[in-house]
């Protein structure tokens, strides 16, 4: 006898075991039926422990949607082998078992297989997803970023920088954000590589000097060589690395300079009236208080002559709602106020974090703050 109600199913000459709630009717694997991927396992003592990837499938989307509701979902695996008998009422599994998949079910045969969700669906700590060799890895390291630097080594100038916060990824992962809002949320960024540029000025007046290649590489290393200060000096050249630890409020300020450019180049009311040149966001903590800087310049193309008296306005309402929007996507609260300088003309305007929020939700007018 096999235990909880599980049953023999003979397939080419094999047999395999099933629980027959909701593990299909045979060992096939039905394409169509896919829900979710196993993307790692690993032993911890005598249990199997794993993570899986709820795919954006029809049955999928119905595995994510119950453990959303907090249903209690279990798993279980299914494969093919032979029996062999050891005694008259008991038999064992032959070493050309097949592990076939394993199956979310609602009452699985092990004891215990059970998955109980609270609140959103937990990933497993430690893993990540490699996007060089498009696997997933195990890692002990206790990280919120990763950066991805590429570059073509026939222009290596010229470098691409990705940066992905992991609770983003996570929460795409488990559908708590849409693929679209997880594409805005990425920092991705197509450069001249900055120390490139500041190794081939040096190196020209090294030149000019006649000073000896052995001291011009110890010079380099001593002035010239040093750790990025900002996200805009992360980089890679001459088989080194130039990175930092990355903090979330200068992620978020420049994610919000990031996806005013997006919005920019989306609305065209505004791509109209404006050329955007530049936007520069930064964090800042210090006496003054920790506050976001929106630098904007943009030169006129066109506005309401009704309103030309304040003809940077539209833009300035834009750039701050996207600073409301993305402060409230990560309900970051660490800061007192958003200054956003005009640097067309040189104005500049400062929204309370109360404020910006009430801004957010239609109970202000911009024209009350910013008057």
């Amino acid at each position: 006898d096999l235990p909880n109600s599980t049953w023999l199913m003979r397939y080419n000459g094999k047999v395999s075991w099933t629980h027959n709630c909701d593990h299909p009717e045979s060992s096939v694997v039905n394409l169509r039926n896919v829900s979710h991927n196993v993307v790692e396992m690993h032993w911890q003592g005598d249990d199997l422990l794993g993570t899986i990837e709820i795919l954006t499938t029809p049955n999928g989307n119905i595995l994510r949607e119950l453990f959303r509701n907090g249903i209690k979902l279990g798993i279980s695996s299914r494969g093919l082998g032979t029996l062999k008998k050891i005694s008259e009422n008991s038999s064992i599994v032959g070493d050309d078992f097949e592990l076939i998949a394993f199956d979310f079910v609602s009452n699985p045969s092990t004891q215990g297989a059970f998955m109980s969700p609270t609140g959103q669906v937990p990933i497993a700590e430690g893993i990540v997803k490699n996007p060089i060799l498009n696997r997933w890895e195990r890692t002990d390291a206790d990280y919120d970023f990763y950066c991805i630097i590429a570059h073509d080594v026939r222009i290596p100038e010229i470098q691409v920088i990705i940066i992905k916060y992991v609770d983003d990824v996570k929460r795409v992962f488990l559908g708590d954000i849409s693929r679209g809002e997880f594409g805005k949320r990425m920092i991705v960024d197509m450069r001249l590589n900055p120390q490139s540029q500041k190794e081939r000025s040096i190196t020209e007046i090294f030149q000019k000097m006649n000073l000896d290649p052995k001291w011009q590489d110890q010079v380099m290393n001593d002035f010239f060589r040093s750790e990025p200060t900002g996200l805009g000096d992360i980089g890679y050249w001459s088989g080194r690395f130039y990175i930092k630890d990355i903090t979330l409020p200068e992620f978020l300020a420049e994610q919000i300079a990031g996806r005013i450019k997006m919005e920019l180049r989306e609305d065209k009311t505004l791509t109209e009236a404006f050329l955007l040149k530049s936007v520069k966001g930064i964090y800042y903590s210090g006496s003054l208080g920790q506050y976001f800087k929106i630098e904007v310049l943009a030169d006129r193309r066109s506005y309401d002559e009704s309103n030309s008296s304040r003809p940077y306005d539209a833009l300035i309402k834009e750039v701050l709602k996207v600073a409301s929007d993305v402060v409230h996507g990560y309900s970051f609260k660490a800061f007192d106020y958003v200054e956003v300088v005009n640097q067309a003309n040189g104005n500049s305007a400062k929204v309370s974090k109360d404020d910006l929020e009430k801004l957010r939700m239609n109970k202000i007018k911009f024209e009350e703050i910013v008057n």
